[in-house]
């Protein structure tokens, strides 16, 4: 993919005329990082990333069928003594002269005079100390909406985002303390654009350090999985497929799959380090889009183990075989690494799937497991997003 060129400091008469509204979606930039912010909306560059590509697409399912807001009315839809009907609008576009914002919104349900937004997103939410919570930049987002519903005559007291990675909706108030700030980064998101200067890049970023030292720890465990499988695994498997073409093919297809994600990881390597040298500037863009090609060559990889492999596997080893091996890798992890493997590979796991794999170990290791590793590590987690 290529990367965006860096752009000398604009001066105003380079600029493109701006748009007479701020779209909700470029509030959502903005509180993510100015500058990406100006180069999308004040000069008008974009750079697709597989996130961005997928959730394009379903926004455009979203608008397949737009449908009809209807104007607010206590009694819109009823009859007396019965409860308005609920109405859902699909592809809403309101605009507020107040705020100078505009907001598509791909989902509003509306029930009398009152309205909620419901926004799609292609990833999952964040956990909070209170449970899931929006990103800062999502929340962001649908307050524009909720405001510039507000502004059109709706009763309008929380909005909603839908995460389609999780299935999961997140509900957040639009309270006094919301609609303050978000009215504030209105104002200056305005006032960054019709300066026509670009902000600065972010330096000495801790976050960009954290997030450096996580991929770190990811990339060990990958490779560590790798070596495992083609060092200890295949060869326990081989001789039992002597004489199977087919099987022993996709076995080395299996390993040739190992050498493809190399490079991947050796791009996303040198990403951090630039990325560690100057934040938030496009530096994170291309970033982006090497970790998105890695986890795209990665899920397929992980897709053919699964429906290719495994059940092969399955039918030529023995339960004994299997659990020897198990405890054999279990051995090369250490007490130590399991205190950060095991909390890394239930996150967002299905409690179905994480209740099988702790059946595994000893009892000393489910306890601390549950009592003292995942804690710490959803700990550690949350500090990679800390400010």
């Amino acid at each position: 993919m290529a990367t965006l060129p860096i752009f000398p400091t604009p001066v105003a008469e380079d600029l493109r005329a701006l748009p007479e509204y701020l779209p909700a979606r470029m509030v959502n930039e903005f509180s993510y990082c100015p500058r990406l912010f100006f180069y999308e909306w004040v000069e008008g560059v974009f750079q697709e990333s597989a996130d961005t590509v997928e959730g394009a697409a379903q926004h455009r399912r979203v608008d397949e069928k737009p449908t009809a807001l209807p104007r607010p009315s206590p009694s819109q839809g009823g009859t007396p003594g019965e409860p308005a009907a609920v109405i859902h609008a699909r592809s809403v576009t309101l605009s507020s002269e107040r705020l100078r914002a505009i907001a598509k919104m791909d989902l509003v349900e509306a029930e009398g005079d009152r309205a909620t937004p419901v926004d799609y997103k292609h990833g999952s939410p964040r956990e909070g100390p209170d449970g899931l919570e929006l990103w800062p930049s999502d929340k962001a987002q649908l307050a524009v909406q909720g405001m510039v519903l507000r502004d059109n005559g709706y009763q309008c007291d929380e909005g909603i985002v839908y995460y389609r990675k999780t299935g999961q909706r997140v509900r957040v108030a639009l309270d006094v303390a919301l609609v303050a700030e978000t009215e504030a980064l209105i104002a200056q998101a305005w006032e960054v654009a019709e300066h026509g200067e670009i902000p600065p890049p972010l330096v000495d970023s801790p976050r960009a350090r954290r997030l450096g030292a996580h991929w770190e720890f990811v990339k060990e465990q990958l490779h560590h999985h790798h070596r495992i499988e083609d060092e200890s695994f295949w060869p326990l498997v081989r001789p039992k497929l002597v004489g199977q073409e087919d099987e022993l093919a996709v076995l080395d297809e299996m390993e040739a799959q190992h050498l493809t994600l190399e490079p991947k990881c050796q791009a996303v390597d040198e990403g951090f380090t630039s990325f560690s040298k100057q934040p938030g500037d496009l530096v994170g863009v291309e970033l982006s889009s090497h970790l998105d090609a890695l986890r795209t060559l990665l899920e397929v990889h992980l897709d053919d183990e699964e429906s290719r492999c495994f059940p092969m596997v399955d039918e030529v080893l023995s339960v004994e075989e299997f659990e020897s091996f198990g405890k054999a890798t279990a051995k090369s992890i250490g007490i130590r690494g399991s205190a950060r493997f095991f909390p890394w590979i239930f996150e967002g796991a299905d409690p179905v799937e994480r209740k099988a794999v702790l059946s595994m170990p000893p009892p000393p290791v489910r306890i601390l497991c549950q009592h003292v590793w995942e804690p710490r590590y959803e700990r550690q987690v949350a500090t990679l997003w800390a400010e």
